[in-house]
């Protein structure tokens, strides 16, 4: 009865140790996922200022996700498309740059790759529904 017992111990190890095995390889792809979430991010903040460098092709690319599905990917993992995401990112740093009377809205708009101050403020009304000007002054009052 005894090695019975013993034998039947060893196999519910066993049997438990794989469990545990299919557990940790089901975690696996959503801990990769939770990374290169993080990495595609990270890049796109990095890389805010360089609008070429954020088209689906070369994202797509250096994140090893066919480009075809790219926008499905990125949609169902931030919540929005990547140009929803990437223009409420740059409206943010906008916003915090008209808190300061130091940037124009020159400035500003060749930091973020804008062709002049006019299509910032076209860009920025059409999100906002009011112009830079009147965001700054309102919050300098």
């Amino acid at each position: 009865v005894s090695e019975r017992s013993d034998w039947l111990f060893d196999q519910l190890v066993a049997i438990f140790g794989l469990f545990k095995e299919i557990a940790e390889t089901q975690r696996l792809p959503q801990q990769h996922e939770l990374y290169v979430d993080r990495s595609i991010s990270a890049y796109i903040h990095q890389h805010i200022f360089s609008p070429e460098q954020l088209q689906v092709s070369l994202l797509a690319q250096k994140f090893n996700i066919a480009p075809s599905y790219f926008g499905t990917y990125f949609k169902k993992n931030f919540g929005s498309s990547l140009r929803t995401y990437i223009n409420t990112y740059r409206i943010e740093l906008i916003e915090n740059r008209l808190k300061s009377k130091d940037y124009t809205l020159k400035q500003i708009a060749a930091e973020l790759g804008f062709t002049d101050e006019s299509h910032l403020s076209h860009f920025y009304k059409r999100a906002r529904g009011f112009s830079p000007l009147h965001y700054r002054t309102q919050r300098t009052k």
